[in-house]
């Protein structure tokens, strides 16, 4: 995670800039949980516990809006120190100002939730349930 109370670099990308895609949360506490995917499938690995999908990715984990995920996860991991979890990330083509547009980003919007939705379906048709935190 960055550290938001160091000072401004002039060559960071602006604040709103980032790129999109899609991410996976997985919980491994030893690497045959990790090496456990379905046919090279990491989003059809038993251990994902959280599949989202972001417009600004990098920054996505960051401040608040996932302080219930990172909370529920301590919880019911008893992780504290967040030692086991792992992400994956996907990126797209598409950068955050590539959403400005209202008709195109739009589109591009609709495709990146689609693209979430099947990954977590794909998870749920394998094993009849959706990942532990996105029940949140």
């Amino acid at each position: 995670m960055r550290d938001t109370t160091t000072s401004y670099d002039p060559f960071d990308p602006p604040q709103d800039f980032d790129v999109s895609g899609i991410y996976l949360l997985a919980h491994f506490k030893n690497m045959r949980h990790k090496e456990a995917n379905k046919n090279g499938q990491l989003q059809l690995n038993p251990h994902v516990i959280y599949i989202g999908q972001s417009k600004k990715i990098t920054r996505r984990l960051e401040g608040s809006r996932h302080e219930k995920v990172r909370n529920e996860y301590k919880k019911q991991f008893k992780d504290n120190e967040l030692k086991y979890l792992y992400i994956s990330l996907c990126y797209t083509d598409w950068t955050s100002w590539d959403f400005r547009d209202n008709e195109l980003g739009s589109v591009r919007y609709a495709c990146l939730l689609y693209l979430e939705r099947k990954l977590i379906w794909e998870f749920a048709k394998t094993y009849s349930k959706v990942p532990i935190l996105n029940r949140l």
